[in-house]
């Protein structure tokens, strides 16, 4: 009974755990574009890490690249803008965050903060196009 429970389940927890993904359609923004940046930490084990992405209707997607002693790793970067460009995202993978950044946008630059279980530190970005 408790496997039949499980399987019947899976489909719906797998579900929660999606990659997010650009809106189908919306209003194009100030901020949309491609933007490039980083997160900087004075934690060692932090300091080496840079963002990648994309706006899209006001929606955030991009890769997050870790490269440090103890590990390199790459994860998914996520989150609407408000209009004022604001923005709370989430660091993470398929969809389960382990890190936030909190930041405001300008048409051009971008600066905030990010934190995550261990480190946290300043986060800037600027549009590349």
């Amino acid at each position: 009974m408790r496997a039949r429970w499980i399987i019947l389940a899976l489909p719906w927890i797998l579900i929660g755990c999606q990659t997010p993904k650009f809106p189908d359609s919306g209003t194009v923004t100030p901020f949309d574009g491609k933007w490039a940046g980083v997160l900087h930490s004075e934690d060692e084990q932090c300091n080496t890490i840079t963002i990648a992405g994309e706006i899209r209707y006001g929606f955030m997607l991009g890769k997050v690249n870790i490269v440090v002693p103890t590990e390199k790793a790459e994860y998914t970067l996520w989150g609407q803008l408000k209009g004022d460009g604001t923005f709370n995202g989430r660091v993470g993978s398929l969809g389960v965050a382990g890190a936030w950044v909190k930041a405001k946008f300008t048409p051009r630059t971008a600066t905030g903060t990010w934190s995550a279980e261990d480190c946290q530190g300043s986060a800037r970005a600027r549009k590349l196009s």
